[in-house]
């Protein structure tokens, strides 16, 4: 652990829109690239989303390989919004799920006896902690709002006659419904990524530490606030978009012209020519 900062900061990344095209789901090789040059350079580097480990295993964690000044970070994904860690260690990848953040236990009493067919959404099974209905990438996106909004109306009816309330939420993105816990989100991978920050940083030289987190929604910036609350000199980039700002932030917030995976890469490309 030091006392002074070596290093020029830690990148946070969500994955949706973020580091991937929208419609492919594709991790962009160009980004990777940037970030593994900012690697060069001395960041830290991790990943924050509601993704699960699965896509991480597939379709991340490949193409990291080859980059390896990503991968010399010794860096991981906090998939599922926190409850699930995904990580590269000594070439094998492994996975550790935080269970007391687990909701599947209550997955056939929510899902009983409702007609879950629709054109636009399939059920994502291949997530450890949450219940997810993700949409296809063929159908258009005013379906999937249409669509997915009565099953959230249905689940939420439900969560309410089993007095769930305390337990469980539902979060509604771009490309996905999640029913999980109460407490899991951005925030909680947020101090995941925390307590791996402790094992080489003073608490001391917190607020000195830059973290640049990059979102497209409004849960994106739960981890931005997580960093400034604990001291960190935290700058959130929203790329999404949409007309919504932190009012009460007490960290930096910027909005670029292009939005989603370009907006990702043309901040990327500032902060490459700011330390050049």
């Amino acid at each position: 652990m030091t006392e002074k900062q070596d290093f020029p900061g830690i990148l946070v990344f969500d994955i949706d829109g973020v580091i991937n095209n929208t419609h492919t789901t594709e991790v962009s090789d160009s980004i990777l690239k940037q970030i593994n040059l900012l690697c060069q350079q001395g960041f830290k580097v991790y990943f924050n989303t509601g993704r699960s480990q699965q896509y991480c295993k597939e379709k991340l964690f490949p193409k990291l390989k080859n980059y390896p000044q990503i991968l010399a970070q010794k860096t991981f994904a906090m998939c599922e919004k926190g409850v699930v860690k995904f990580a590269l260690e000594n070439g094998k990848m492994v996975e550790q799920i935080l269970n007391k953040y687990s909701v599947v236990e209550y997955e056939n009493s929510l899902l009983k006896d409702l007609n879950l067919s629709a054109k636009s959404y399939f059920r994502d099974k291949s997530k450890l902690s949450m219940i997810t209905f993700e949409k296809l990438n063929t159908a258009s996106f005013d379906l999937f709002e249409s669509e997915i909004g009565l099953l959230q109306n249905k689940i939420q009816s439900r969560i309410s006659e089993l007095g769930l309330e305390k337990t469980l939420t539902i979060d509604k993105t771009k490309i996905a419904l999640d029913i999980q816990h109460i407490l899991a989100g951005k925030d909680l991978g947020a101090q995941q990524i925390i307590l791996e920050v402790e094992s080489y940083i003073s608490p001391k030289i917190r607020g000195k530490t830059r973290v640049y987190t990059f979102g497209d929604s409004p849960s994106d910036y739960e981890m931005a606030k997580h960093f400034a609350e604990q001291n960190f000199d935290t700058t959130h980039i929203d790329v999404g978009g949409k007309e919504f700002l932190d009012a009460n932030a007490k960290y930096n917030i910027i909005r670029l012209e292009n939005t989603f995976d370009k907006g990702t890469s043309g901040f990327l490309d500032m902060l490459l020519e700011s330390l050049s």
